[in-house]
């Protein structure tokens, strides 16, 4: 396997993981800010919550005590998360099976959904549009689970060179799927870039598929 073939493995392997990691939601969870629930979600949570409380009420009312012993609240953000990423992965699964074998049946659940990405990655790489996309569904599926878990993320210092400046000022940004260059003073060639904005404190920032598409073999 190449590089990026390599890449994607380990995300979807990492995202494997912390899906088993998000099964009990009954743990409180401390959250950087950034990602979050939207308006909506948390709307529809509350309406869910209130009509269980609703039931709760009503049957108590009635002399019934509500059927089963009374779970422990869960974390909504969770739930809520692995709801989107387990119709993410369906999608992303249905979108390389369709490139690459049409007549692979798919999988059952999210777990063997990125089994089967992973196992179809050799023939993925083969196709550069699908794995630069394959990628970066990993990279922000991985992340968002990250951030459910409150896990703030991983900032990992690169040997590379920034291809602006030379500097040995690269970090990854793991949570963010980002690789930016901490150099206040670096700017790259694009004028319209926010590195330019002399108002922003924005670094000069790439996407990590970008990065490891176009920078690869940066001087050490």
């Amino acid at each position: 396997m190449n590089d990026r073939t390599n890449t994607a493995y380990a995300a979807l392997s990492d995202l494997r993981s912390l899906l088993a990691d998000m099964a009990d939601t009954t743990h409180p969870i401390h959250r950087p800010t950034g990602w979050g629930p939207t308006v909506e979600q948390v709307a529809d949570a509350g309406r869910l919550h209130a009509a269980e409380r609703h039931d709760a009420l009503t049957q108590l009312a009635r002399g019934l005590k509500p059927l089963g012993a009374s779970p422990a609240p869960g974390d909504l953000t969770v739930m809520q998360t692995r709801r989107d990423i387990d119709m993410d992965v369906a999608d992303l699964e249905d979108a390389v099976r369709e490139r690459v074998a049409p007549q692979m049946r798919g999988a059952a659940t999210t777990t063997l959904r990125i089994g089967t990405i992973i196992k179809l990655l050799p023939k993925v790489g083969a196709v550069d549009d699908l794995m630069t996309h394959v990628l970066a569904e990993a990279y922000r599926m991985r992340a968002k689970a990250r951030w459910a878990l409150g896990d703030s993320g991983e900032i990992r210092k690169l040997t590379a060179r920034c291809p602006y400046c030379g500097a040995k000022s690269l970090r990854e940004l793991a949570d963010r799927a980002v690789v930016t260059c901490s150099n206040t003073g670096c700017r790259c060639d694009d004028p319209t870039c926010g590195c330019h904005d002399a108002t922003a404190t924005r670094h000069h920032q790439w996407h990590a598929t970008q990065w490891h598409t176009i920078t690869q073999g940066a001087p050490a």
